[in-house]
């Protein structure tokens, strides 16, 4: 079960790494580092910074408040850390699995 999550995850965090090429961003993984971050993009041109968590759900609902409570946690750190820098917006994006949509939570907005 703990690989076929792995494999979910990985095919979501790819397609994310794709569009964010197509759109010129530079675009880098990171896999197995249990951060708060799956993607880290940076525009060339824009110099705009995202740091993404990437999640999927097979549920028809989620929201913040359905990561655990460690992964709100070390991302609203990286909110507070990065509040003052408008370049970086740091993100929180999920698929829906049944309806093949997705839904990106802007996290220092939120917060």
């Amino acid at each position: 079960k703990i690989m076929h999550q792995y494999k979910i995850g990985y095919y979501y965090e790819v397609k994310v790494l794709k569009y964010l090429k197509r759109l010129g961003y530079d675009v880098w993984r990171s896999p197995g580092s249990h951060s708060p971050i799956d993607v880290i993009a940076i525009h060339p041109i824009t110099k705009k910074i995202l740091l993404i968590q990437v999640k999927a759900t097979s549920k028809d609902e989620f929201s913040f408040n359905s990561l655990s409570r460690e992964e709100r946690g070390r991302l609203l750190e990286l909110v507070q850390r990065y509040k003052n820098y408008p370049e970086v917006d740091i993100q929180l994006w999920v698929f829906f699995r049944k309806t093949r949509t997705k839904k990106v939570f802007d996290l220092k907005t939120l917060f």
